[in-house]
């Protein structure tokens, strides 16, 4: 009994009694168990959180609100749309220049290569 009703803070206790012979039992038993916990004695401790922890958690929130504060920037200057779209039209330039035949003057490899220097004459 003395774990579930332990711990570091002070516990207060109401028991209600019936005067009515219909209840003895149930008040005697209530008034049994009353006296069980009065002898219960716990040392009352103060909880003290190290400095560090306290730190660390002031860190943590302090990083929560700027990220809050990036999410918002970001939304508001549309940085995320437009970086999309220039990745999409990256991708698409680099897609291009590696196909075959993309050159200035539609030649394919080394053989395109020749016909340049033919057509250069």
């Amino acid at each position: 009994m003395k774990d579930s009703l332990g711990g570091t803070a002070k516990t207060l206790m109401f028991v209600n009694v019936s005067p009515s012979n219909y209840n003895e039992s149930e008040s005697k038993n209530s008034m049994d168990y009353a006296t069980r916990v009065k002898k219960i004695k716990n040392k009352i401790q103060k909880n003290v959180e190290s400095n560090a922890a306290s730190n660390l958690k002031k860190l943590v929130q302090d990083q929560d609100v700027l990220i809050a504060k990036l999410k918002e920037i970001v939304q508001k200057s549309n940085l995320a749309s437009e970086l999309g779209a220039l990745e999409a039209m990256l991708a698409l330039v680099g897609a291009v220049n590696t196909e075959p035949g993309s050159g200035a003057r539609g030649g394919a490899g080394e053989e395109g290569g020749e016909l340049d220097d033919e057509y250069d004459k």
